[in-house]
């Protein structure tokens, strides 16, 4: 639920007012672009780099 919002100007006039129908939709708008956006990123394994645990040996291993 969004509420109006006023603008004002620097001497405290309304400069506008933002209606609950409009903030509503452009939040909404928002979080769907945002979720597309990072949806269509590469999925799956992370790179390795040099000092990553994941890549160190476990000491617990056993041998062959």
């Amino acid at each position: 639920m969004f509420y109006p919002v006023k603008v004002l100007d620097e001497d405290g006039n309304i400069k506008k007012v933002l209606s609950p129908k409009k903030l509503s939709k452009e939040y909404w708008g928002k979080v769907f672009d945002d979720k597309n956006r990072a949806s269509k990123g590469k999925k799956g394994k992370r790179p390795a780099t040099k000092n990553d645990p994941l890549l160190e040996p476990d000491e617990h291993a056993l041998e062959d």
